[in-house]
């Protein structure tokens, strides 16, 4: 069995043309997850707390829950919207609490 073999007869035209295609690739995947981030990050009802010494999200999110929702669901939010890659936050931080 006989393999096609490719040839590249033009090697400026290929190199454009996959210069192009990674370009326009990449702006379509970093636009996508900018109108990701941005559809997530739209909270328009929250609190702004002052995170004192000892303070910690579990508190605050305890704190700031009048409902009686799962506290993790509000941690979870509370991170979302703070863009917080983990718990910690120390104090003088002025965090965003979701109103429920």
């Amino acid at each position: 069995m006989q393999t096609k073999r490719i040839v590249i007869v033009n090697k400026f035209r290929f190199t454009t043309f996959l210069s192009v295609t990674l370009l326009l690739l990449t702006l379509l995947i970093n636009g996508l997850l900018n109108i990701v981030v941005a559809q997530e990050n739209t909270y328009e009802d929250y609190y702004k707390v002052f995170v004192r010494e000892g303070d910690t999200i579990w508190e605050i999110a305890h704190d700031h829950n009048p409902y009686g929702e799962d506290v993790r669901k509000i941690v979870y939010e509370i991170e979302k919207m703070n863009n917080l890659e983990s718990q910690y936050i120390r104090p003088g931080d002025i965090i965003k609490v979701p109103r429920n």
